[in-house]
């Protein structure tokens, strides 16, 4: 009678797993619910949410303590250094975790699409506008490789020199500006110019404006390139020195 009950338990335990185990395995465990795919622009909303709030951060905390004391907390006062370790590292580390990676991202998953086309150039924007942020905070920091490691696996990208982010920088922003037109398809759910494409446009040639300002002042680019071209090509009003 033991023996039975062992063999009736190796049986039932043998079965069970044959025939439960990939039975409609593949409707049970997708999820009815989570998102199985999500639209860039969401992802785009992403990246703007994190720099615009973190931006401040970086301006009114960082800058203005080194203005006053470098290297100086809150409270350090201009009396003596205080080495503060956060402050430093963070626009660096929370740029590069959120808008850097989600911005690749949006380019990498957008570009060859037609339709999409406008969203694609406000994604390079908005990721110029964030190293424009870092190299003016870091100098050399991960450009050419940065946001790649779950898509190329680069988890220990190059630094590359602020005159070289400069030089692409201002290639990306004359290029997407150039290349966004109000009469393709809206950037529908965006949130910053509610995907009011002129305005991105306007936002691009003003990032252009605002850079080829400053690398020409710290020589990252010479006169006769994009740093002065850029802008009297595109922007009204503006004279080449």
């Amino acid at each position: 009678m033991k023996r039975i009950k062992i063999y009736l338990t190796v049986l039932l335990t043998v079965t069970l797993f044959f025939t439960s185990c990939d039975k409609d395995f593949d409707e049970i465990n997708t999820s009815k619910t989570d998102f199985i795919a999500l639209d860039p622009v969401f992802k785009l909303n992403k990246a703007i949410i994190n720099i615009m709030e973190m931006g401040d951060r970086v301006q009114q905390l960082q800058i203005a303590y080194w203005l006053t004391s470098p290297f100086g907390s809150s409270l350090a006062g201009a009396n003596y250094n205080q080495y503060t370790p956060a402050f430093h590292a963070f626009p660096f580390g929370s740029f590069y975790q959120s808008s850097v990676v989600t911005t690749v991202d949006i380019i990498n998953q957008t570009k060859e699409d037609a339709t999409r086309a406008n969203l694609y150039q406000a994604a390079r924007i908005w990721k110029a506008y964030t190293f424009m942020i870092l190299t003016d905070t870091y100098g050399d920091v991960p450009y050419t490789e940065a946001g790649k490691g779950f898509t190329d696996q680069t988890v220990r990208p190059v630094y590359d020199s602020q005159q070289a982010i400069y030089t692409d920088i201002l290639k990306e922003l004359d290029e997407a500006s150039a290349a966004l037109d109000p009469a393709k398809t809206k950037i529908s759910g965006e949130i910053l110019f509610a995907g009011d494409v002129a305005k991105w446009k306007k936002f691009g040639y003003s990032l252009l404006l605002r850079g080829s300002n400053e690398a020409a002042e710290s020589r990252c680019c010479k006169s006769s390139d994009i740093c002065c071209q850029g802008c009297c090509r595109r922007i009204d009003g503006v004279k080449c020195r």
